[in-house]
Formats: structure tokens, C-alpha cells, sequence
């Protein structure tokens, strides 16, 4: 039964504050089974500047005990509403929640799409209640948007972010081992399974988890795309879209925590994981092929090819399994990449025109009152 043994050592190959965040969680996730992390340095600082925290990261935070209303209040994270994606069109700006409110069972942009192709002449994002606290003036406080009850997430200073995941990590007793990276040995003659050796040291171990910037460990262990193989985990930072890295990371660890083996590291787990990791993979792909390719290498790509025929047919957006972006993002991706439905959901037609207009006149009308309020605030 040696496979139901915990496993002994974990060593982190990183810097910065993807190191940061691997050996923060697996601290808490795998160092109360007896597991020792160790974060093998190469002395980097890693990169600087903010770094974009998805809404469904911060729970990740909140299992390190780091609360967004502190981050907030030391001035190290602003709440965010909306990303500013690149795209071949200039900036996208994708909210992190829907537009106006749905109603009957028929999302909101179906009611507008139909009066706005019966000449009610309106824009979307009028009805954006995410975009219009993104965009005030002023910025506004964390108590305020919890108030409103929509998803954010938080821009954070990445320097700052790092320091207290350092900090986290250490009280669980994390230790840093200086020195990039050279070689992995893999030991057949020995209780441990594998060697890694810097210039200076040699740490041996049971399980390498790999999160630099570079490519030093995966030259190390000759490895060629991220995922989970043998007793090495790759997480890259993905796509260069803003909250990507983050997610990422976090939902890598934290898929990697809850399949982890013991000493016996069962291909099942691994194979499981890089399903669903590929999958995410692709889904973020999908997105980034939107904003910035052309129409031919879009329908390359099969589930991006569905989502905009559905969507320029009928307005629907179809979800792909282990989607990573809402339908509200993909909604404003799509509308900004030129793609429009031909009509509205059928559903949307039993609301009587007058009473529509009544209606969405009243919601454009709620939501400049609330801009106006928040910036005099």
C-alpha cells in the first residue's frame, strides 16, 4: 500500500509571486498531511507592475486568509467590474456580469437586440451596470461593491500580492532553497524519487511543481507542454489576457491539490487533471483567437466556429464544458469583433413593443441615475 503514502516533499521551481502562490497553497493544502514545500529560487524578482484577480479567484485568497476589503483598505487591490482585453479592433472591455436584468427565462441583450432592430435607438453597455462602476470617475470603495451584489474581481500590485503570499507561506513553514535549476535526476537506488541539483545544491524529492517564467525545468526534466507527467507539474502563465495568469495558477493548484497522489503518484489522477486543464486551455484560446484573429483561423477552431454561428443566427452563446469565461464576456467579445445576431430569441417577442421600450427606457434610465450618484459620492 505504498501509493496511499503522503508524499514528502514537494519542491517549487519559481520566482516572484507565481512562486509565491504555489507554495502558499500547497502549504496549507498539502502541508498539514506531513508534506515539506520547498521553493527552489533562482533570485529573480519576478515581474512587476498589477496583476488582474478573476471574480472566481477570490476564494483562493480567501482559503489563504487573505481578505479583498484588506488588500483594498492597504491600498494594495482596487475592486474590478470589467477586463480591458487587447484585440485587432483596439481595447475590449468585457464585464464581469450581465448587462440590464433577464426576465421571463430570456436574457436581458435579447430584449434589447429586438427593440434596437425595431429602431429604439440604445447601446449596450447603457444598461451595464459593471461598466458604469468601472468607468466612474472617482473609483469606488470595496464595501460599495459588495453592496451591488455582482461578481469583481481585483487589480492588484503584484510586488505587494507576492510579499503576503510570501508571508502566508512562511508562517506554514515553507522553505526557500537559492539556486536555478540545472539538472533532474531521476534516483532508482534510492527512497526518494527524484534529485534536483542548482550550482550549489541538491534537494531531493518526491514531486517538482514547475511555475517560472522561463523554461529551465522543463529543459531539466524534458518535458514540452504544461500539464501533469510522471512526478512534474507544469503550470504556465497561458495567454497573455488580462486575470489569466492568476486563474490559471490557481485553478492548476488547486486541481492539483485535490487529485494529488501519495508516493505511488496514480496515472488516473494526472490523466484527470490534464483533461480538464487542456480543456480550460482551450477554452481561453478560444477566446484570444476571437479578439485578435481573423475570420478564417476563427473557424479553425471548432467550439469558437459554433459559438459564432449560434450567436449571429439567434443571439445564443453555447457553453463549452470547463468554460472560462462568462456569457457576458463572450457577449461583448463577440458584439466587438462585429459579430450580430439576425434576430432575437423567439421568447423575447411575447413582450409587447410599447411595453418594451417603457421598460428598457426606464432600466437606461436607472443606471445613468446610479453613474451620476456614484461619481458625486
Amino acid at each position: 500500500m505504498s501509493s496511499a503514502k503522503p508524499l514528502r516533499r514537494i519542491v517549487i521551481v519559481g520566482d516572484g509571486m507565481r512562486a509565491a502562490m504555489a507554495a502558499a497553497y500547497l502549504a496549507k493544502a498539502c502541508g498539514r498531511a506531513g508534506a515539506d514545500i520547498v521553493v527552489m529560487s533562482g533570485g529573480e524578482a519576478g515581474k512587476t507592475g498589477q496583476v488582474v484577480v478573476r471574480p472566481s479567484a477570490l476564494r483562493f485568497n480567501a482559503e489563504l486568509g487573505l481578505n479583498p476589503a484588506e488588500l483594498c483598505k492597504k491600498n494594495i487591490a482596487s475592486p474590478l467590474f470589467a477586463a480591458e482585453m487587447p484585440s485587432s479592433n483596439g481595447p475590449v472591455t468585457l464585464p464581469y456580469a450581465a448587462s440590464g436584468v433577464a426576465s421571463n427565462g430570456v436574457e436581458f441583450h435579447h430584449y434589447w437586440l429586438r427593440a434596437s432592430q425595431a429602431g429604439f435607438d440604445s447601446a449596450l453597455h447603457e444598461y451595464s451596470l459593471p461598466l458604469t462602476l468601472q468607468n466612474a470617475r472617482s473609483g469606488i470603495a470595496l464595501e460599495s461593491a459588495a453592496g451591488f451584489k455582482i461578481p469583481f474581481g481585483l487589480r492588484i500590485d503584484r510586488a505587494s500580492y507576492a510579499q503576503l503570499l510570501v508571508n502566508v507561506a512562511s508562517a506554514a513553514g515553507v522553505r526557500a532553497s537559492k539556486g536555478k535549476l540545472s539538472a533532474v535526476q531521476k534516483l532508482t537506488e534510492s527512497d526518494w524519487p527524484m534529485r534536483l541539483s542548482t550550482s550549489d545544491v541538491e534537494v531531493d524529492a518526491d514531486f517538482l511543481v514547475d511555475v517560472s517564467e522561463g523554461s529551465s525545468a522543463e529543459n531539466a526534466v524534458g518535458a514540452s507542454r504544461s500539464g501533469w507527467s510522471g512526478r512534474y507539474l507544469r503550470i504556465d502563465s497561458g495567454v497573455d489576457l488580462p486575470g489569466i495568469e492568476v486563474f490559471r495558477l490557481q485553478r492548476g493548484l488547486t486541481r492539483f491539490a485535490s487529485l494529488i497522489p501519495g508516493r505511488g503518484n496514480a496515472h488516473s489522477d494526472s490523466g484527470e487533471f490534464n483533461r480538464i486543464f487542456h480543456a480550460e486551455e482551450n477554452r481561453i484560446t478560444d477566446m484570444a483567437c476571437l479578439l485578435t484573429a481573423d475570420e478564417a483561423e476563427a473557424r479553425q477552431r471548432p467550439a469558437l466556429a459554433r459559438k459564432i454561428d449560434l450567436f449571429t443566427a439567434c443571439g445564443r452563446i453555447p457553453s463549452e464544458d470547463y468554460e472560462v469565461f462568462q456569457p457576458c464576456e463572450w457577449l461583448a467579445a463577440l458584439m466587438a469583433r462585429g459579430h450580430f445576431p439576425e434576430r432575437a430569441e423567439r421568447l423575447a417577442e411575447r413582450m409587447p413593443e410599447t411595453e418594451l421600450r417603457i421598460w428598457l427606457e426606464s432600466l437606461r434610465r436607472q443606471i445613468a441615475d446610479l453613474r451620476k450618484q456614484v461619481e458625486a459620492a
